[in-house]
């Protein structure tokens, strides 16, 4: 089996600077641009949710010699991410659905895929976020035993709330890659833990908080208190610093031997 790559081992530099909203893109003029992010805004949040996130964005992916990668990134705005990122998907299904010639020779025509395309001429997408606010997601598959049963998975359906894919079927914990605040560690596991809490015990939005970001690398231990008679693995709880954090609910199959070993 080939070595199991610690999620934050991939981060690499963080520019610090407070985001600003973008004042454009490659196919929006700023008029055009500054319009569209006040429809966005005043759409997502016409909801319970008022507020526009501040993100972490991929600024490049660079292959390292070692055959691992890095992501340098910087601090983004949630509603660029929408204008910018999300729109290549929404041009993508609308060329689709359009009646006409097969999806393959919609697709080949210049100018179908316009945004695609101005953003492609910046450099190769994959590996640069040049163009466009590349805010990063998270998705965490959790595989544990559940005795006797065997093995599985948790599914959640997205909070009806958001604005992308309400409703929807999806693997938790998983979530956008939100800076809550500036001085918080660059973590992708504090990220993970601040998800679980959220999605699976239904804690509140710790957004301003920083409770989940201000934790040290791999805080979390698994005890061997386990109440009389119980099944170790089932009876396990983690723990931090000696303290239960949620003692009624923390309890855990293998969930912790799968993220941080």
């Amino acid at each position: 089996m080939k070595t199991v790559i610690p999620p934050d081992r991939i981060l690499g530099q963080l520019d610090h600077t407070d985001p600003d909203p973008l004042t454009g893109s490659p196919t929006l003029s700023p008029e055009e641009y500054a319009a569209a992010r006040a429809f966005i805004k005043k759409q997502y949040e016409s909801g319970k949710i008022t507020y526009e996130s501040n993100d972490y964005r991929m600024m490049r992916i660079e292959r390292l010699p070692s055959g691992q990668v890095r992501i340098d990134g910087a601090f983004a705005l949630y509603y660029d991410n929408i204008l910018t990122q999300y729109t290549m998907e929404w041009e993508l299904k609308k060329a689709l659905l359009r009646n006409g010639p097969s999806p393959i020779q919609r697709l080949s025509k210049p100018g179908t895929l316009s945004l695609r395309e101005a953003i492609e001429a910046q450099g190769d997408p994959l590996f640069s976020g040049h163009g466009r606010c590349t805010a990063i997601t998270i998705s965490t598959l959790m595989v544990f035993n559940r005795i006797p049963a065997g093995f599985a998975c948790l599914i959640r359906r997205r909070s009806i709330e958001v604005g992308l894919s309400p409703g929807m079927l999806h693997i938790v914990p998983a979530g956008m890659f939100e800076a809550s605040n500036t001085h918080d560690n660059w973590s992708i596991e504090m990220n993970v833990w601040r998800e679980l809490l959220e999605e699976i015990y239904n804690d509140e939005e710790l957004l301003g908080t920083g409770y989940a970001e201000i934790f040290g690398l791999c805080p979390w231990k698994r005890t061997d208190k386990t109440p009389a008679g119980a099944d170790r693995q089932r009876g396990s709880r983690i723990q931090r610093d000696g303290n239960c954090l949620r003692p009624s609910q923390l309890a855990t199959g293998n969930m912790y031997g799968a993220l941080c070993p």
